[in-house]
């Protein structure tokens, strides 16, 4: 009927007289007491990386090996939780919030006020991507070259080919998937619209 309780050779264990148990690691150390004890963690007054250690700034929240990991604008404002979410991101008020593995991975680093939620979701935008939401695996990807703006995918595919197209809106799977330099075109569907590369006002 006895209980046993085993230490390894780096815990200590003491014991109170009323009855309360301590378990600490050897030597006095009580291990972390904050996220910045952790070797791949930092944060300051407004801001947290967990999984970087590169990151700088103010009221960003980067969660994810190399998340977020080049801003260092003293206002950043973004948000960015998966590998490598918004990596390459450093623009005062960037507004960004980027979840899913490589969603804005490539983004340029002045891209702005973007949500990408979604595997590689607005992934290669550049410069001049601002004001854009993309939802879905590869949503909004871009072209590496991409600068367009106010555009909005929901749907795996939507939107993925897009450069300085503007003022699209695609829902559904491959919804204006071949757009790259139209301009104000609405698909709704699967597939829809998915012949459209240069057109403009489509609907």
């Amino acid at each position: 009927g006895s209980s046993y309780l085993i230490a390894g050779s780096n815990v200590t264990i003491t014991s109170a007289s009323n009855g309360s148990i301590t378990i600490a690691a050897a030597g006095g150390g009580g291990g972390c007491t904050d996220l910045d004890c952790l070797t791949d963690c930092v944060t300051n007054a407004t801001s947290m990386w967990l999984g970087s250690t590169s990151g700088s700034g103010n009221y960003n929240t980067a969660l994810g090996i190399q998340a977020l990991d080049a801003v260092s604008i003293a206002t950043g404002y973004n948000t960015a939780v998966g590998y490598k979410a918004a990596s390459a991101v450093n623009v005062a008020y960037g507004q960004n919030v980027a979840v899913g593995y490589e969603a804005m991975g490539n983004a340029h680093a002045d891209s702005q006020y973007n949500t990408c939620v979604g595997t590689q979701a607005g992934q290669d935008m550049d410069s001049g991507n601002d004001y854009n939401s993309f939802f879905g695996w590869q949503s909004g990807k871009g072209s590496g070259t991409s600068s367009g703006s106010r555009n909005a995918g929901i749907g795996a595919t939507s939107l993925t080919a897009f450069s300085t197209g503007s003022f699209n809106s695609g829902v559904g799977y491959g919804a204006l998937a071949a757009i790259t330099t139209g301009n104000g075109n609405t698909g709704l569907g699967y597939l829809c619209g998915n012949g459209i590369t240069e057109g403009d006002y489509n609907t």
